[in-house]
């Protein structure tokens, strides 16, 4: 569910699947969206969220794709995540 399709207002209810564009499963498809611009800032409007299966099971999968090169081990990224490892159980 995209509750902030068409230029919807944010959701009192992130829950809430009756506002929006909903979009329903059909066998042997696969959703795609932007969720940021050309320009790299967030899309407000794709904020999406699942819906509650009503009968039968959901599978999901993510596979995250970029508009520019993106580093998993850049030295800020690697500094972020040792801070991150210090303040958690992860030490």
């Amino acid at each position: 569910n995209f509750p902030r399709a068409n230029g919807g207002p944010r959701p009192r209810d992130y829950f809430d699947c009756s506002h929006g564009l909903s979009v329903y499963p059909q066998n042997g498809k696969v959703i795609v969206f932007y969720s940021m611009h050309p320009s790299s800032e967030l899309d407000p409007y794709s904020l999406h969220g699942g819906c509650d299966v009503i009968n039968g099971t959901k599978f999901s999968a993510n596979f995250w794709l970029w508009n520019e090169p993106y580093y998993f081990a850049s030295p800020p990224r690697v500094r972020a995540f040792e801070d991150f490892k210090k303040r958690t159980y992860l030490q």
